[in-house]
């Protein structure tokens, strides 16, 4: 799906080329491994049509896959494709740089006449993702109610300062 959109319609505009199949599978056998547990989180900030997810998938396809990109396009792709593929997990349309939220869609798989069907749930409001960062609560600042004592040695302390080369 992916190569069809860069071919056709993108044409590398914004500069999104897709990472071949090949190196996706050599990328995730790099950074996973063959150890993806079941209910193990997958994540990929610049998703584009899913290629990273789907090939996390192939070692564990019971893992939870999490994806964000900047192009609406893009994450209906992504979307799709984990639909094709009965993958659970979360969608994310937001600038992972600036951490903006526009649109998110939850993935998820139901038993229907012992047939696990696909559906999605979209969502606006960006507390419910589990991609988008919340943001850090303000501590309050130390007061300070003495002002600061210099503390001295007991001992005067005499050394000779040397170079290690």
């Amino acid at each position: 799906m992916g190569e069809l959109y860069q071919q056709a319609i993108s044409s590398g505009h914004n500069g999104q080329f897709w990472t071949p199949e090949p190196i996706c599978d050599m990328m995730t056998a790099i950074t996973i491994g063959d150890t993806l547990e079941d209910n193990q989180t997958v994540c990929d900030p610049a998703c584009g049509s899913g290629r990273m997810l789907l090939s996390a998938a192939k070692i564990n396809r019971r893992a939870l896959f999490y994806g964000a990109d900047l192009d609406i396009t893009c994450c209906k792709m992504t979307l799709v494709n984990m639909l094709l593929n009965s993958l659970q997990g979360e969608i994310a349309h937001m600038n992972t740089l600036s951490n903006d939220f526009y649109k998110g869609y939850k993935v998820s798989t139901t038993l229907v006449n012992g047939y696990h069907m696909p559906y999605y749930i979209e969502f606006t409001e960006p507390e419910l993702s589990y991609i988008w960062l919340r943001p850090v609560k303000q501590q309050a600042k130390p007061v300070f109610t003495t002002t600061f004592e210099s503390v001295r040695a007991a001992q005067s302390i005499n050394g000779v300062q040397a170079s290690l080369f």
